[in-house]
């Protein structure tokens, strides 16, 4: 049995219309019911992940939610940072000339 699943938004939980299915919906509170530790993960800020948190009940005081693409560990309700790993522009800098060395895209 899975004790955490982590979903991106978009292309995954939201349809091509942008949209929640209710399919969706109750596979979510599905896993929610058999202790499935449901979270929401995307490169959206937080303020673009909260709306589709709370239509799928997982904006609640024990719920937590990964945006910037997983840069934050944020508790919804009281807008609490858990984690950040955010890189500053020395690593981004860092992060550029290894790929150019390694001759890959990032």
């Amino acid at each position: 049995m899975y004790k955490l699943v982590a979903l991106d938004i978009d292309g995954t939980l939201l349809n091509s219309q942008k949209q929640l299915t209710s399919r969706v919906c109750a596979a979510i509170k599905s896993a929610k019911q058999q202790g499935v530790k449901v979270v929401l993960a995307s490169g959206r800020p937080l303020e673009g992940m909260l709306a589709t948190a709370k239509i799928l009940g997982l904006d609640g005081i024990n719920d937590f939610i990964l945006p910037f693409n997983g840069s934050l560990i944020i508790k919804p309700v009281s807008k609490e940072i858990l984690h950040s790993a955010i890189l500053t522009g020395k690593d981004a800098i860092k992060l550029k000339q290894l790929a150019d060395n390694l001759g890959v895209n990032i």
